[in-house]
């Protein structure tokens, strides 16, 4: 058992690492995800399954998994089940596994020792994407550490199944959750939460394997201009960080026009009672020049932002 002293209160861990895993649909993918789990050469973890209202039967796959703990909620999205999860873990480290995707088998090995070496609040990596009907996998260089606030609203590439946190900063500490009102973007405030309080580290390694399909958020238009376009209720709160007020004014003028223009995206959908693939290619016109605004400006003051 674990023990860490935090500000005069003790802390009991009965396991090093608690892994969370949110579960909608598609059984093949949580079996395969649930094995690169168990595959794993670091064995002092608990795997807690929160079955987020899921259409399919998963009681027959559980019958091979008998030591997953499972908790079964109202499907309320990705943000409500991992928000679950950590209020029923008892690990002194928290990660998280989408049940589309995959570790490789040294990831909590490497990524726990790197943990207790640097005794950091949480860290991150690399990781690779692949697809399911090809065999080549794109490497992803995710490096961003240290203070990333204001960086992390231009490019913010931390990616769920990279990230373990100590478990003891989000003891008595309920705002640090995922959003459980957003649908996309639940990572990226709840990053942005403990980025406040917490430097982030970073492993140079590829340590987990994400899947790519047709309904990634990241490919949908429509949800990146949504994101983007609640971001700005961010940055016009958060003025910390910035090197000086015209980088500040430039970075909230780019995501004042994400919310223009997602505002008139569903301002026309309402109007002209357009479908969903009329709203995702209006939404991918409108999206353009907001898009390339802000990574021009993202290649332009990445240095001068720290």
């Amino acid at each position: 058992m674990v023990q860490k002293n935090i500000n005069d209160l003790t802390l009991s861990f009965e396991v090093q690492v608690s892994v969370i895993i949110p579960f909608y649909i598609y059984i093949k993918w949580l079996e395969e995800a649930l094995d690169s789990v168990y595959n794993q050469i670091f064995l002092d973890f608990e795997i807690i399954l929160v079955n987020d209202g899921s259409p399919e039967d998963i009681g027959e796959l559980l019958t091979r998994y008998s030591q997953v703990k499972v908790i079964t909620i109202e499907n309320s999205g990705p943000g409500k089940a991992r928000n679950v999860g950590i209020d029923k873990a008892i690990g002194k480290y928290i990660a998280f596994l989408d049940s589309d995707d995959l570790w490789d088998v040294e990831k909590l090995s490497i990524q726990v020792k790197f943990m207790n070496e640097n005794n950091c609040a949480w860290s991150h990596s690399n990781y690779l994407q692949f697809w399911d009907t090809r065999n080549d996998f794109r490497k992803i260089n995710c490096k961003m550490e240290g203070n990333i606030i204001p960086q992390m609203f231009l490019r913010c590439p931390i990616a769920t199944p990279c990230v373990m946190i100590r478990s003891s900063i989000l003891v008595n500490n309920v705002e640090l959750r995922f959003s459980e009102v957003k649908r996309v973007g639940e990572d990226s405030y709840f990053w942005f939460k403990i980025a406040e309080k917490h430097d982030l580290f970073f492993i140079d390694k590829y340590l987990s394997k994400v899947r790519l399909r047709g309904k990634n958020a990241a490919f949908q238009a429509y949800l990146q201009l949504k994101s983007r376009s609640e971001y700005y209720d961010f940055i016009k709160e958060y003025k910390i960080g910035y090197s000086n007020s015209i980088h500040y004014k430039i970075v909230k003028s780019a995501f004042y026009s994400c919310r223009v223009s997602f505002k008139l995206v569903e301002l026309l959908t309402k109007k002209l009672l357009l479908k969903d693939p009329q709203r995702e290619l209006l939404s991918k016109v409108f999206f353009i020049l907001p898009y390339i605004y802000i990574k021009s400006i993202f290649y332009i003051f990445e240095k001068k932002l720290n």
